[in-house]
């Protein structure tokens, strides 16, 4: 009888590992839930950017959205479509027609449109023809990762882009450049681990390094050549999943007196005003959508990810900064004794950040050679606990008290150029 057992057993364990087999190939060709048709509109140009050779690879794909580039510093001294539209007087720094926003030097580099498309992760991508008119379809076989979902429990909403791109680097997805993030410097001269952006998408903000906006080489990048999806500011189509009620908490990619999409996939066409536009649903299965070409400079955001931003000055963000802009923008070079290459270097410096000082205690440097706009905001009220500097005596003896300050007699330190 026991013998029989184990003969059984056996046989069971067989069939298991065999059905594990089949369940994986299964999973391997899993059928479309939904399949994402279109086609494009315009032509390609005909020779790829950046005088890169051969012939181009086009690509279309859906790419998931990250939540809307929400940089503090920029939404103050940046750009603003919308302000345009909004009443004279109104949206902080005065609205209507005539609207005019003067930009900081570091602001016009490193601000990018705060209503712009920021891409998360490539869903599902198809090679399509360089030609007008060409049709794609783009088959979704799973749903969207819990990480690209947005909203509170089960209810949840992700968007998406239709995005088509030139491959340039042939790997078959769309490279989207992402700020990197260095961690503290420990006592044994090691480094923590830095900031991945998992707990800058759970709110618990970027605090943890060193940011670094990297420097692409252009001929190595892939090449937006349109998008369903671009910006908040202008009429636009995204794919959209939604899963239980509609959570519009953490305005996400808001569309202001448009009904809720529908549970599950559709395609949603943004039209009009963008503070109040017109919203029209379809399911994704049977749509069709358009994707047009554009001039590729105008799409360069497009494959740019969520700029990582850092407030204050703790510790870690001292003078020197692993690999970091800030050691570029802020050096000095008094101990140059030739007056010739001191100059050449102040020169490439000036050529190469925008340093902008708003008050004297709040500094903020970009990187004009960076692939991607990107603002180090160093805001040395912000470290305190009241929140703010309540005037310039205050603001002077915050500088006094900052915790990196090797010479106690030094109201600042060297680097800081934010003082008269």
């Amino acid at each position: 009888m026991g013998a029989l057992i184990r003969i059984y057993a056996v046989v069971g364990l067989v069939g298991l590992v065999v059905g594990c087999g089949e369940l994986a190939a299964a999973v391997d060709v899993a059928p479309a839930l939904v399949t994402l048709r279109g086609q494009l509109v315009g032509a390609v140009p005909a020779e790829r950017a950046h005088g890169v050779a051969g012939a181009v690879d086009l690509r279309v794909g859906l790419v998931w959205a990250d939540d809307l580039d929400r940089d503090a510093f920029c939404i103050d001294h940046g750009r603003n479509p919308l302000l345009s539209l909004l009443p004279p007087g109104r949206g902080g720094r005065g609205g209507g027609p005539d609207a005019e926003v003067v930009l900081t030097a570091a602001a016009d580099v490193g601000c990018a449109d705060s209503f712009r498309f920021v891409p998360s992760r490539v869903a599902a991508s198809a090679a399509i023809p360089a030609k007008p008119g060409a049709s794609f379809s783009l088959e979704l076989p799973y749903l969207p990762a819990a990480d690209d979902l947005w909203g509170m429990g089960f209810d949840r909403v992700v968007y998406g882009s239709v995005v088509v791109w030139d491959d340039v680097d042939g790997s078959g997805t769309l490279e989207i450049i992402r700020a990197k993030i260095f961690g503290r410097p420990t006592d044994d001269g090691g480094e923590e681990r830095g900031d991945d952006g998992d707990r800058r998408r759970r709110g618990e903000g970027t605090d943890s390094g060193a940011i670094f906006h990297p420097v692409v080489d252009p001929t190595d990048r892939d090449v937006v050549h349109g998008a369903s999806f671009v910006t908040l500011a202008e009429p636009h189509t995204r794919v959209v999943f939604r899963e239980g009620a509609f959570d519009t908490a953490p305005q996400y990619y808001p569309a202001p007196r448009c009904d809720p999409p529908p549970v599950g996939f559709s395609l949603m066409t943004v039209r009009g005003n963008p503070l109040a536009p017109t919203c029209e649903y379809q399911p994704l299965e049977g749509a069709r959508i358009d994707v047009a070409v554009r001039p590729a400079a105008e799409l360069e955001s497009v494959a740019c990810g969520l700029p990582r931003s850092v407030s204050g000055v703790p510790p870690s963000l001292q003078p020197v900064l692993p690999n970091g802009l800030a050691t570029d923008c802020l050096r000095h070079f008094e101990w140059v004794d030739d007056p010739v290459l001191r100059a050449r270097l102040e020169d490439e410096q000036d050529a190469s950040c925008a340093i902008s000082c708003v008050g004297q205690t709040e500094m903020a440097i970009a990187d004009k050679r960076a692939a991607c706009p990107g603002v180090l905001h160093f805001d040395l009220c912000a470290d305190r606990k009241e929140g703010a500097c309540a005037d310039e005596e205050d603001a002077a003896g915050t500088l006094a008290e900052l915790p990196w300050m090797d010479d106690r007699t030094t109201p600042h330190p060297d680097w800081w150029t934010c003082l008269p």
